[in-house]
């Protein structure tokens, strides 16, 4: 945890480290490096009471996958 409040899950690559899945980070938590799905992505960051960070990059890949109106734990960046 930061002074900005808990540390956020980031999302990072499509498909990476192996077909169909989504390579994700979170510093602090080591063993954490990858999600199923965007609601996987959704909940891991729900049940440590983070934010989720999409990359712009992936945005539009995933677009259908999020919300239609994004809450406001997840962030564009």
């Amino acid at each position: 945890m930061n002074d900005d409040g808990p540390v956020p899950i980031e999302l990072v690559a499509l498909d990476q480290p192996y077909e169909g899945v989504i390579a994700a980070r979170r510093a602090g938590e080591p063993g954490f490096s990858h999600v199923q799905d965007v609601a996987d992505a959704i909940m891991a960051a729900l049940s440590r009471g983070c934010d989720l960070v999409v990359p712009a990059a992936l945005f539009a890949e995933i677009r259908q996958d999020l919300p239609p109106d994004l809450p406001d734990y997840i962030k564009i960046r």
